[in-house]
């Protein structure tokens, strides 16, 4: 298990082409403050990179799990398409919603599953049509919630275990490698350690690094970080 502290797109050009079997990518809202039209178009700009590591270092047939807020899948979500197949979209249902004065409760987040090239290679969904012993894209079976606090700290955005679970179980087997280049409070990376899968992580806050690595070693004593300060 590899935990890194820096930027993500930085540490993402450091690994090897075609060194990883998939990637859980939780992105974060806000970059850097900005508002209105500048805020997209940087932010569309940052995704792009990511999404060109992303393809660079993906295995053939790889996927991505990618996880934002629906304003934001949808102004980045053709960079996206047009590197990575679609395979599925899985809303999010919040039990409480927020409540900004201009639009409606905000109650979702959205999941994106995506692959690189053969959908067949990397997949441990459904394999033949009407496979009831699959989940559907509406996972109204399992709750979603937001937030992970513990003695070690709190991360106000973390996704429950149980949904990271079922969506790493899905397009990662025992012995693969998930990369998370925004791990927040390490979830994918107790997810992975509980399911004998090779993890690599990044986050770029302290506190949540430092959540992260106490939160693993709780769980295991023996991980390896890099720390690049």
């Amino acid at each position: 298990m590899i935990l890194h502290k820096g930027d993500a797109v930085e540490w993402l050009s450091t690994i090897e082409d075609n060194s990883v079997d998939a990637i859980f990518f939780d992105a974060p809202f806000y970059q850097n403050g900005e508002k209105g039209k500048d805020k997209i178009s940087n932010y569309r700009c940052w995704i792009e990179k990511m999404a060109k590591h992303f393809s660079r270092i993906l295995v053939e047939g790889g996927n991505v799990i990618y996880v934002n807020a629906p304003k934001y899948i949808l102004a980045t979500a053709d960079i996206f398409l047009s590197f990575f197949e679609f395979r599925s979209q899985v809303p999010l249902i919040r039990r409480g919603s927020l409540r900004p004065a201009w639009m409606l409760g905000f109650r979702h987040n959205i999941m994106l599953f995506l692959c690189k090239g053969d959908k067949k290679l990397h997949w441990n969904g459904a394999r033949q049509n009407h496979d009831k012993s699959y989940p559907t894209d509406v996972w109204d079976d399992i709750p979603y919630q937001n937030g992970y606090r513990s003695k070690y700290g709190w991360h106000p955005e973390a996704i429950n275990q149980p949904v990271v679970e079922r969506a790493v179980r899905l397009i990662a087997s025992p012995g693969d490698t998930v990369l998370d280049p925004c791990m927040g409070s390490g979830t994918t990376a107790v997810v992975c350690m509980n399911n004998g899968i090779n993890f690599m992580g990044n986050e770029i806050r302290e506190d949540y690094y430092r959540l992260a690595c106490d939160r693993i070693s709780n769980e295991n004593n023996l991980f390896k970080t890099e720390i690049d300060c």
